[in-house]
């Protein structure tokens, strides 16, 4: 008995056992709304407290793509009070360095994995429907 299996991850997986491993390939597009600062922390100044964005992905080898999109907007994520020794100050920040202390938080992870489960559910196939009658 063959089952489809859906497991969202970067890399290829592989099994022995009997069961068809289709890996979806996600795209995602992250857009940083807003940054929410504390103007003083443990002697730093403006330290990006909470980062809020959309987040967005598509299982590009699902077609129609339009179909295996998904949007979750108005999110937030509280990121780790930053290490002093390797502060960046907020006028220098990059989106670059916002996204990497959001990828580092266990919120912002679990927000990628229900998009991926959001995804997946959207592009699993129908396993029944209606038809006509085989005799008409």
């Amino acid at each position: 008995m063959l089952k489809k299996f859906f497991r969202a991850l970067p890399e290829t997986f592989t099994s022995g056992s009997p069961i068809i491993n289709i890996c979806m390939a996600i795209t995602t597009d992250l857009k940083i709304r807003n940054l929410q600062i504390q103007y003083a922390l443990s002697g730093l100044q403006d330290v990006v407290i909470t980062a809020f964005y959309d987040l967005s992905g598509t299982d590009t080898s699902y077609s129609p793509q339009s179909g295996a999109n998904v949007t979750f907007n108005a999110c937030g994520v509280n990121l780790s009070p930053p290490d002093p020794e390797n502060y960046i100050a907020f006028k220098s920040l990059t989106k670059a360095d916002v996204t990497n202390f959001m990828l580092a938080t266990e919120e912002y992870q679990s927000r990628l994995s229900a998009l991926s489960a959001a995804i997946a559910e959207k592009t699993v196939s129908p396993t029944t429907g209606l038809t006509g009658l085989p005799w008409e």
